[in-house]
């Protein structure tokens, strides 16, 4: 699949191609490449340099093939997945939670004590709001900068009038929803649009909440919230 330069995937897909190539775990996150011989450990130390400034220039058989969850999230290769998952299975249940980020702009409110323990855990939840804002506007910009024709003219049936309004701050409503498939999608016959009866196989049920997409994990407003959603 084609590569774009500065692109969200294009600067992860660099990031760990150099994590990968120093050997090292940030925050004791392994990424766990070591099948593709990244590290200066495993490859010669050209080797895995080369490697590394390659994908820095997108060239990489990492970033570029379709065996990596980068694809995956792809819409042309959604487009794919959606054909082969069709209409519903009669005895499976299915269940999208769609997040609206109508709630995500909530600023932690002041604790209203003076309690050292609240004041630290409102310090430490405001951390985490402007991490997840600057992280998920840092991604809108990168994605915003194109106007994505070539991508629309490869997918026609896409239903492309429908990708706008409201999102989780990275994925837009619509896709998180349900199987989009060509111009029938707008009207599904798998879908109900609340939880309001009971559950039952073959049919694809559809709930919103409020936060962006990392609202609920890693960040959830309050331990609280992330309870009440689970």
């Amino acid at each position: 699949p084609h590569v774009v330069g500065f692109s969200p995937g294009h600067i992860l897909g660099s990031i760990v191609h150099v994590f990968s190539f120093l050997n090292i775990r940030p925050l004791g996150f392994d990424v766990s490449l070591d099948q593709w011989n990244l590290s200066y450990k495993t490859a010669s130390l050209l080797d895995g340099l080369k490697k590394t400034l390659l994908s820095i220039s997108v060239h990489s058989a990492l970033v570029e093939s379709e065996d990596n969850a980068a694809f995956d999230a792809s819409v042309h290769a959604m487009a794919k997945w959606n054909r082969r998952i069709g209409a519903c299975h009669p005895h499976t249940y299915y269940i999208s939670l769609v997040g609206t980020g109508q709630d995500a702009n909530t600023v932690p409110t002041l604790p209203e004590g003076f309690a050292a323990a609240q004041w630290a855990n409102w310090l430490g939840r405001m951390a985490q709001f402007g991490l997840r804002r600057s992280v998920l506007s840092a991604f809108l910009l990168l994605t915003n900068r194109r106007s994505y024709a070539d991508l629309k003219a490869s997918l026609p049936d896409m239903h492309w009038e429908s990708w706008g309004g409201d999102s989780d701050g990275l994925c837009c409503t619509f896709a998180q929803s349900f199987p989009q498939i060509g111009l029938d999608s707008a009207t599904p016959n798998c879908r109900l649009p609340s939880l309001s009866a009971e559950m039952r196989p073959g049919v694809w049920y559809v709930a919103e909440h409020g936060q962006d997409h990392m609202g609920i994990v890693p960040f959830p407003v309050s331990e609280a919230a992330q309870y009440a959603f689970f």
